[in-house]
């Protein structure tokens, strides 16, 4: 990956975080619904991915639904308002968990949610298998980094890309019989590389979703305009061509 455009990805997930520390907790619209942020907590409002992937997911009515990174909880509790019977996710950080957890009651599905703490499928049971797993992954897969150190900071950041490969190499126990998986991911980080280390693991990727935003940067003292995108990837056994 070009490091300038590393250095401009880098600065737009610490500008990110710095405005979701001095946030504190926040009541945010999203998809039609209102939604609490807590302090500590990466708003879903500070990009476009969570509104983009959390409707263009294919939830299966009746069917089980895994998130990996809720977050405040909006992608989880929206499956589970349109069309998912179950659902479990999962989230390295606490204060998420307590998040996603207030979300769900907030909208009624917590009597279906089970909400867990630890990094990807970590918290989960060993016969845990899902209809449909999603993870709107963190894009900077090699931050360095002295800075990234907090859990918030997973948000954009996955040092040693531990979180993808994690995934990655998981991805197969938790899933159902014909059942589907979806990658969150924008082109801040190294897409290219992405795609390889999804080939390492036995996966392709296909892009089933994506919108371009503008994003500022200041680098070295500078203001960067870029425009951004997000995209969201469904994974396919095998190490082919990409699927069309």
């Amino acid at each position: 990956m070009d490091p300038a455009q590393r250095g401009i990805g880098h600065a737009i997930g610490r500008h990110a975080l710095a405005a979701s520390h001095a946030a504190g907790e926040l009541m945010v619209v999203l998809l039609g619904r209102t939604w609490v942020v807590q302090d500590g907590v990466y708003s879903p409002t500070g990009s476009p991915s969570t509104e983009l992937c959390t409707t263009a997911l294919p939830y299966p009515a009746g069917g089980s639904f895994l998130e990996i990174g809720s977050g405040c909880g909006v992608t989880v509790v929206h499956a589970l308002l349109h069309g998912c019977t179950t659902a479990v996710a999962t989230d390295v950080t606490p204060q998420a968990v307590a998040n996603t957890r207030l979300n769900a009651e907030l909208h009624g599905v917590d009597d279906r949610l089970d909400v867990r703490s630890g990094s990807v499928f970590d918290p989960l049971d060993h016969g845990d298998r899902f209809d449909l797993v999603f993870w709107n992954a963190p894009s900077l897969l090699d931050a360095e980094d002295p800075e990234v150190s907090n859990a918030l900071s997973r948000s954009y950041f996955d040092p040693g890309r531990q979180g993808l490969s994690a995934f990655l190499s998981g991805l197969r126990a938790r899933l159902t019989q014909g059942g589907r998986a979806f990658l969150g991911f924008d082109d801040l980080g190294d897409c290219v590389g992405l795609r390889a280390l999804a080939a390492e693991h036995g996966w392709r990727l296909r892009i089933t979703a994506c919108e371009v935003a503008p994003r500022r940067a200041v680098v070295e003292g500078r203001p960067i305009d870029v425009e951004v995108d997000h995209l969201l990837y469904e994974l396919f056994p095998g190490r082919g061509p990409q699927p069309e």
